[in-house]
Parts: C-alpha cells; structure tokens; sequence
C-alpha cells in the first residue's frame, strides 16, 4: 500500500496525538472520533485500529475491538503487544483458546513480556489449568516482581495445585499480613466483614493484605479439611484485615 502524501500524513500524525491525548484523559468518545477521522483516510492504518480497538475494549464493546485488533494483525504480524491486545478481549469474550493463541505469538516475538505471561496466566486460570497458570505468573515475579497482583494471583495458583511447601510463609512475607504488620501496596479492595464480630458491612482494605488473608485462610481450612474448624480461621484472617482498616 502507498503511504499517504505528506499533508495527510501531517493530519494523521496530528489526529494520533489527538487521540492519544484524549485516551490519556479518559475521554473515550473523543478519542474514538480522532481514530475514526484516521481511518475515513487510511482505512489500513495499524496504529488507528489498535487505538479505536482499546477504545472500544475500554467501552465495552468486546467483539468490535476484537475485529479491529484482528484487522490491524493483517497490517502488521510483529508486534507484541497487539497480539496481547487482542489476546485480552479474546479472554473476555471467553475464546480461550484463540486468546493462548494470541499470548503464545506475544511471547515468540517478545520472550520477556511480562504482560503477556500475566494474561496467559488469567486465561489458564480460566481453564483451571493451575499449574500452567502458576508457570507464568512466576515468569512474571521473576521479570516484575512487583507487577500489580502477581504476587496473590500466583499464591492463588499455587494453592489449586496443592503445592503447600512453604506456603504460609510466602504468604506472610509476601503481603505482611501479621496482625502488626503494614497494609500492603496492591491497591484498594472490597472485602465482606460478615464473619468478623462486630462487623456488618464491607470495609476497605489493601488488595495485598486482604488478599493474603484470604487465601491463607482457605488454605488452613484445605490443610485442616476440618468443617468445624473453618469459622475460628477465617475469623482470625479476616480480623487480621479488619485492623488495619
């Protein structure tokens, strides 16, 4: 395909700053009037599909980026991340296979990507193939290790797979759960209080320590696999994370 005369190249690179402007600040309409105007006169611009596909994704509306990203791979096979890009709302739209598909092509062209690895890893998740899941979510800690959520989504892996050894201890030192120790820095999240007394609502907490908690409390209850012991436990772990609310 030709490449666009110089004015219209000069338009297009504007547009795509444009775009990405917008984009940055959330306003996803305008962003996608920018990438639709780029399309109007490149209508094979890989660039503009990808955006116009993250804002699409970013929407909602799954299977138009799923469409768009496709297009923009028949333009260019070589880039990594828009076969993860892609690969993403595959997931979503719950085609894993193509979406494995898609992180096993990221990952031929770009062997450290830890983005993709963490992706493949969601998908295996999915298809309660844990131990390949825990593979890749420990390729990530080991390229990343403080990519967000990695550390709980592989502990989570871990405990599907049974794999105990150390367990409690990686936990504790993974997200400081003891009752004394700093919230940990993975972000806010909902955790429901019912089980803590004198709790009746949700109540914010790190992603990190909440999480922490509530698998160390599940893994108590799988080790013990004692029903009547379950409710001191997860007491215990919730209450851990009820304190440093």
């Amino acid at each position: 395909m030709s490449e666009a005369p110089g004015p219209i190249k000069t338009q297009i690179q504007d547009m795509l700053n444009a775009g990405m402007a917008a984009l940055q600040r959330d306003d996803l309409e305008a962003a996608g009037k920018f990438y639709d105007g780029i399309l109007r006169l490149e209508p094979r611009h890989f660039q503009a599909l990808q955006y116009l596909g993250i804002v699409c994704a970013r929407k909602g509306d799954k299977e138009e980026a799923a469409r768009l990203f496709g297009e923009s791979l028949t333009i260019n096979e070589n880039v990594p991340a828009a076969y993860s890009n892609y690969g993403n709302v595959l997931l979503d739209l719950k085609r894993f296979a193509e979406a494995l598909a898609c992180y096993d092509k990221a990952l031929a062209l770009h062997p450290n990507y830890a983005g993709a690895y963490f992706n493949r890893g969601v998908c295996f998740n999915k298809l309660s193939r844990f131990e390949d899941a825990a593979r890749d979510f420990a390729k990530v800690a080991e390229l990343q290790s403080d990519y967000p959520y990695v550390a709980g989504m592989l502990l989570h892996a871990r405990m599907q797979c049974c794999a105990w050894e150390d367990f409690d201890a990686q936990v504790a030192a993974t997200y400081l759960v003891c009752d004394d120790a700093p919230i940990g820095e993975f972000g806010v999240a909902k955790y429901t209080s019912k089980d803590v007394p004198g709790k009746k609502s949700s109540f914010p907490v790190s992603g990190g320590a909440g999480g922490a908690c509530y698998l160390f409390a599940n893994v108590t209850f799988l080790q013990l696999n004692v029903a009547s012991d379950s409710p001191r436990w997860w007491g215990r772990f919730y209450q851990s994370v009820a304190k440093k609310k």
